[in-house]
């Protein structure tokens, strides 16, 4: 018989990253940013505009990296 511990431990050590750290150990990683969407639009380009945008870039602008978001065309 197995003996299993009734209260299982979840960690999570990236909630304690800031979001510049996030970018950081992503960019080290070679993580495929493009995949990433951090827009709370439900469009199909960032708008740019809402917190998760704005927050995203404040990230890549702080680690000195260039958010391929950069790039994009802005909506019409």
């Amino acid at each position: 018989k197995l003996e299993q511990d009734p209260s299982p431990v979840i960690q999570t050590p990236l909630l304690e990253l800031t979001d510049q750290q996030l970018v950081e150990l992503g960019g080290q990683m070679r993580l495929p940013w493009d995949l990433a969407w951090s827009c709370q639009s439900p469009v199909d380009r960032p708008c740019r505009a809402c917190e998760g945008c704005r927050r995203r870039k404040r990230a890549f602008d702080a680690a000195g990296l260039v958010d391929w978001m950069d790039a994009m065309p802005l909506r019409a």
